[in-house]
């Protein structure tokens, strides 16, 4: 059975995915960057630091994850250096050219490296897809251009 971790940021659509999932039966859990608290009840959250990143990833492979969907909104946290840990130092360069080159490019390294640890990254659509509307006009009423 596949385990999904929700990386959990603020706002409402970690809430409603934490509630597809639970609705479905999908054995996931929450984590949260820490100072990024989310609002998804009972959560339990692991909280974790970039600084620290391979250390969560490494607990979340030993949690039995092998899906992780990122969701809510977060910014950018202040990097403490001296909570650096000799693994996650390796990482340091890939994620210093993203923080430089903006937020999309920041997005897609630290998918890049989710993937590196070979967890499916995905979007809310594969943990809830009746958020996403289906085929039609969205708007009620068809164009007549």
């Amino acid at each position: 059975m596949t385990r999904t971790a929700l990386i959990a940021g603020q706002g409402g659509l970690p809430v409603t995915l934490a509630a597809a999932l639970r609705e479905s039966g999908t054995d996931f859990l929450v984590a949260e960057l820490d100072g990024f608290p989310s609002a998804i009840p009972d959560a339990d959250p692991i909280r974790f630091r970039v600084e620290r990143l391979v250390p969560f990833l490494d607990a979340l492979a030993g949690r039995g994850v092998s899906r992780v969907a990122f969701a809510g909104a977060i910014r950018r946290p202040a990097l403490d250096p001296e909570l650096i840990d000799a693994r996650s130092a390796t990482l340091v360069p890939r994620l210093a050219g993203a923080f430089r080159s903006g937020d999309d490019a920041l997005l897609r390294e630290v998918i890049a490296i989710f993937e590196d640890w070979e967890f499916e990254v995905v979007g809310a659509d594969a943990l809830a897809p009746a958020l996403v509307p289906g085929p039609g006009f969205l708007t009620g009423a068809a164009s007549d251009a």
